[in-house]
């Protein structure tokens, strides 16, 4: 009696780690493996970069390409805007790191701010999917002491080569939500 109780508990146990065994596998290596071999859509892996120069703008306005390299869009403004005193001499860069699966999306975004007053690089962790041509990320910082979290809403434009949307951050400088037009430009040539 007491044998069959044992070699019930025992089997009990290695049937519950064969199937949580088989589930991770299932969820971590088999599923998405599946879902890259039968996804049909857009490829968006890669390093996107914008930036935003302020040094030749008149009286401080926003260039009209404010967070587009060499792109025929125009979107403005930046991300971080400088001070009225500093916008001659200041300049902000956008990159951001994609890695992609099926519909899944992760990676990296970083914002350089460059001005005589206020110098400061943010990083951020990246996770979102993709859906008929928008992509949706939420940014975490990887420095979890900043609190600026963000969350980007973009659309491919130009072939395939820009994304423009928004994003929509807690600024930490007034405690509150903003919202700014972002365009990202795909740094390697598409074959």
């Amino acid at each position: 009696m007491r044998d069959g109780i044992i070699i019930g508990v025992v089997a009990g146990i290695l049937t519950s780690w064969v199937i949580y065994f088989g589930k991770y596998l299932w969820d971590t290596k088999l599923r998405p493996y599946w879902e890259e071999l039968r996804y049909q859509g857009v490829i968006v892996s890669g390093i996107w970069t914008g930036k935003a120069d302020w040094n030749s703008s008149a009286k401080g306005a926003i260039p009209p390409n404010a967070g587009v390299q060499g792109s025929p869009i125009t979107q403005s403004p930046a991300l971080v805007q400088p001070d009225l005193a500093d916008k001659p001499d200041s300049h902000s860069e956008w990159r951001l790191y994609l890695e992609q699966s099926a519909h899944a999306l992760k990676g990296l975004f970083s914002i350089k701010f460059n001005a005589p007053h206020k110098k400061y690089s943010l990083d951020f962790k990246v996770t979102g999917y993709m859906w008929e041509g928008y992509l949706t990320l939420n940014c975490l910082p990887v420095d979890r002491r900043i609190t600026s979290y963000a969350t980007m809403l973009m659309k491919l434009h130009a072939g395939g080569g820009v994304l423009i949307g928004q994003i929509c951050f807690r600024s930490v400088e007034d405690e509150k939500v903003a919202s700014e037009f972002l365009s990202l430009e795909r740094s390697e040539a598409l074959a």
